[in-house]
């Protein structure tokens, strides 16, 4: 646990870099969480200045036994989506509301409350510890709305590691921000027995990402990776080129709870490339943005000292400094409009935080208008995705685009049936393997 002075050092050498970026007139507020002998120190930072820290009394057990409801809770709601069993799913959604109220409650001090809700903050960071590192805080429930729908949320897991990283994109050659690396549906013909591993909309996702380049002039700066083409190796030769100023992953990633360092993301002919060959063969060098349109990806475990394991610790340990990563399986057609939107605001120069938050926005509207099953289906829509490490990434813009690029709004929706039940996941047994049969 850092000492009150040592956050204060830190935070000045973070207002310094923040100056250096040009974002100094962004209203930052930093929420991080220090939890120790029962009791959880809540710290709010804020860019102008303003620095609050409460105590709490929380016993350990309390508060783990509270965490685990909330996981479970998101896991029925799941589980219930899943098995498209209408008749609970309403109930689940409820639960995880009230849930979210209790969460929000506990962990957040009636004066930092009172002090979040009257700031205008145009970028919230949250540095979670422990147990609460497994929280989606975009879901945290304020009375009012979610917080990942009022505020531009974004994660990292120390404020030093945020003030690394945003001094790491100083140095980011610009001129790679529209040169990019994407994969679309490696496994499209393969199968785990009657479990489809293709997803044609990730080829619709990337195809519709590249048109968006198109508009900038920028589609040849592009790498696909289509299918069969999509192997592991071609993957890490050129992810380890350092051209790139994003890397774009459609297909399936899958989370290992009982070994993280087994998790891995998924190439063609089943080829698997674990967290561990991750940190030893990959180095991201150009400090590229990553984004996994996959499941579970963002998913993460501690253990003794506060040490993170999971996906986006490995990407950390490549070099990598803004991640956009899932919280749990992903609708396929809701991930594809959730990708198209946020990379229809970043690519017009939007910071990546704000962009994704305008894509959570978008995706809760179509959620509820009923885009992807039933209309009572949202949380776990919207609140799919989360932002590590530099919410200020943007890119700079060379030119204007040629043509306006649409808004998912004004293109015409397509057959809606069975939307709610296609996940980027592969299917799991208790025991956290695959299973086979159809989700």
């Amino acid at each position: 646990m850092l000492p009150y002075s040592k956050n204060k050092e830190i935070f000045k050498r973070f207002q310094k870099v923040i100056k250096k970026l040009k974002i100094k007139d962004a209203n930052v507020g930093i929420l991080e969480f220090i939890y120790a002998k029962g009791k959880l120190a809540v710290l709010f930072i804020q860019s102008k200045d303003e620095i609050k820290l409460e105590i709490m009394n929380i016993p350990q057990n309390e508060l783990d036994e509270l965490i685990g409801l909330y996981i479970r809770s998101i896991d029925y709601l799941r589980k219930y989506i899943n098995e498209g069993n209408t008749k609970y799913i309403s109930d689940a959604e409820m639960e995880l509301k009230n849930l979210s109220t209790k969460m929000y409650a506990v962990l957040i001090p009636q004066g930092i409350n009172d002090i979040i809700k009257k700031m205008s903050l145009d970028y919230l960071i949250v540095i979670p510890h422990k147990q609460l590192h497994l929280l989606p805080f975009e879901l945290l429930y304020d009375g009012d709305d979610y917080w990942g729908l009022k505020y531009t949320i974004s994660k990292s897991f120390s404020l030093d590691l945020l003030r690394i990283s945003l001094e790491k994109a100083k140095k980011r050659p610009k001129e790679f921000d529209l040169t990019s690396l994407l994969v679309a549906n490696p496994n499209y013909n393969e199968k785990i027995g009657n479990y489809s591993l293709s997803f044609p909309m990730t080829e619709k996702e990337v195809n519709k990402i590249v048109n968006i380049l198109k508009r900038y002039e920028a589609e040849n700066a592009a790498e696909v990776l289509w299918r069969d083409n999509a192997t592991e190796d071609r993957f890490v030769e050129l992810a380890n080129s350092n051209k790139y100023g994003f890397i774009h992953f459609a297909g399936h990633a899958y989370w290992e709870g009982r070994d993280p360092w087994l998790s891995f993301l998924m190439f063609s002919g089943e080829a698997r490339l674990h967290l561990s060959e991750i940190v030893s063969n990959m180095q991201f060098k150009a400090n590229p943005l990553v984004v996994l349109s996959a499941c579970e990806s963002g998913v993460t475990k501690t253990a003794a000292g506060d040490e993170i394991f999971g996906i986006v610790r490995g990407l950390l340990l490549t070099g990598a400094t803004t991640m956009i990563m899932s919280n749990w399986a992903v609708n396929d057609y809701a991930a594809c409009d959730y990708m198209l939107e946020f990379y229809r605001h970043w690519l017009k120069g939007m910071p990546a935080a704000i962009a994704l938050r305008e894509a959570r926005i978008f995706i809760r509207k179509r959620s509820e208008e009923g885009f992807y099953g039933d209309p009572k289906i949202s949380l776990l829509h919207w609140a799919a995705f989360t932002l590590f490490g530099d919410p200020f990434r943007q890119i700079k813009l060379l030119k204007e685009p040629k043509t306006k690029i649409k808004q998912l709004s004004e293109v015409p929706a397509e057959d809606t049936t069975a939307r709610g039940i296609i996940l980027r996941g592969l299917p799991k047994t208790d025991e956290g393997y695959f299973e086979n049969k159809k989700i």
